[in-house]
């Protein structure tokens, strides 16, 4: 299925679009083609992997040097695979056993 987008040269967007409603791991193919009063002229295609969840953070243990009476300190390391998106937050849960 190929889906067509116009930018409407707007100064705001003529150089960028984001893309929405795609399959996260999916490989999409992507073309861009100038237009002026007289035409398109030719394009440039890129594929590119849309961005997925990220894989588990690795390495989870007991930080010692900040744990104390009441507390427990933990570190970790990045995951080996962001998804294809920068990380920006890590979600820390936990419970009683």
């Amino acid at each position: 299925m190929t889906v067509y987008y116009d930018t409407n040269a707007h100064p705001d967007n003529l150089l960028r679009h984001n893309v929405v409603g795609l399959t996260p791991g999916t490989s999409y193919t992507f073309k861009v083609q100038a237009q002026n009063m007289v035409g398109l002229g030719p394009g440039v295609e890129v594929t590119i992997l849309a961005a997925g969840k990220p894989g588990a953070p690795e390495n989870l243990a007991n930080d010692a040097a900040i744990t104390a009476s009441g507390t427990v300190g933990i570190t970790w390391s990045a995951p080996s695979s962001n998804g294809g998106s920068s990380i920006i937050d890590y979600q820390i849960s936990y419970w009683t056993d």
